[in-house]
């Protein structure tokens, strides 16, 4: 199991949290596009940034909300991504609609283009690929994820040999009972027959201590709505261990975990603790 970072928090501890996933030793960081005031609503902007600070820990978008942006806007910027920072960038795009919130707290709904989620990828990897003839495959070959949380789209991407990332965390915001999650990923996994692996992330919510209380305790802290059971919730050790079981589960090879806390340190905390688990669970 790979263990990689998840950020859907305040962008202001972003570098931060970019410095400690690298120190730890984490394989990739996922960048999120959410449209209320405290977080950030640019993952490729967020992308940019992460490379820039890190040398080694892989970037990817979980994901761009495809249907708010333009495909060549899309393209253009992952390509400035993908030379900048060969080997390092993977572009991930979702079909979600974006609430959007104002100074005053009102929601407003971002309305999508008229194309349908399925369309617009399409399209955007028709864009990819004039775009890598014209340049002679300046940046070489990239992989595009789709964020997806139905069979259906699990399904399509498996057909069109895109990644999967599947947000257990989201999931279980919804009610989705742990048997339906699951038929999620194993739709993709079992419609796939393109040349090479499938590739499975899930990215999921919990909290890391140094004992299970105090990880019960800043979950309780850190989480805006309590109604949800974490993905892994205790000491590093007993994390790791409940995450290659939901890995295994899901047929995953990449877990991507946020971790809430009632500080910025606090998460960083986590982070730190899960890696330094993570690194003793391999050796």
């Amino acid at each position: 199991m790979q263990l990689s970072g998840f950020d859907t928090h305040s962008p202001i501890s972003l570098l931060g949290t970019c410095y400690q996933l690298e120190r730890s030793g984490y394989y990739r960081l996922w960048t999120t596009e959410h449209h209320e005031i405290d977080r950030s609503a640019s993952p490729l902007v967020a992308a940019a940034a992460a490379a820039a600070r890190t040398s080694t820990l892989k970037i990817g978008t979980a994901g761009v909300l495809l249907r708010l942006h333009p495909i060549v806007s899309i393209v253009e910027q992952a390509e400035l991504l993908w030379t900048l920072f060969p080997g390092r960038f993977e572009l991930g795009v979702a079909g979600g609609i974006a609430p959007i919130e104002t100074g005053d707290k009102a929601q407003h709904q971002l309305h999508p283009s008229g194309d349908d989620f399925s369309t617009k990828v399409g399209l955007l990897l028709e864009f990819i690929k004039e775009r890598q003839a014209t340049r002679h495959n300046l940046y070489g070959h990239t992989t595009l994820w789709l964020c997806a949380m139905r069979r259906s789209a699990a399904t399509f991407a498996s057909r069109i040999a895109a990644g999967l990332i599947f947000h257990d965390g989201l999931a279980r915001t919804r009610d989705i009972q742990h048997a339906d999650r699951i038929s999620v990923t194993r739709a993709y996994l079992d419609n796939w027959s393109s040349a090479g692996h499938p590739r499975v992330t899930v990215a999921c919510f919990g909290a890391c201590a140094r004992t299970y209380q105090e990880a019960k305790r800043s979950w309780n802290a850190g989480y805006p709505a309590h109604a949800i059971e974490p993905a892994f919730m205790g000491t590093g050790k007993d994390c790791i261990e409940q995450l290659n079981i939901l890995a295994e589960a899901y047929g995953a090879f990449e877990m991507a975990v946020d971790c809430f806390g009632p500080t910025p340190d606090d998460r960083l905390d986590s982070f730190k603790l899960l890696g330094a688990a993570s690194t003793r669970h391999c050796d």
